[in-house]
């Protein structure tokens, strides 16, 4: 599956953002994530180095946080109604855009 992202670094992430026309791009370091400043639900996909899905979680509520089963490499945020539906195991080759 070939998807457009937006590459957001490794800090910030959607943290005072407004919803995401497109999915961001995140690299983490093995960590989970939080959604603490994150107004809305968001869709994440975690990924490992070879962008192949290890874990989905599709209604991540605002103040609260995940981590997933196996250390990802980056992680995907997208809305939840974002028409991307991934599966575990999908690979998925990345269109970065940089801001």
């Amino acid at each position: 599956m070939k998807l457009k992202v937006r590459n957001l670094g490794s800090f910030r992430g959607l943290m005072f953002r407004r919803k995401p026309k497109i999915p961001v791009l995140i690299k983490l370091n093995g960590h989970g994530i939080h959604t603490w400043f994150v107004f809305y639900q968001i869709r994440a996909v975690f990924l490992d180095v070879n962008c192949i899905v290890t874990d989905v979680r599709w209604h991540l509520k605002p103040f609260s946080a995940y981590k997933p089963r196996a250390p990802p490499a980056f992680v995907i945020e997208s809305r939840v109604d974002d028409p991307w539906l991934p599966t575990l195991g999908e690979r998925v080759d990345l269109e970065v855009m940089n801001i």
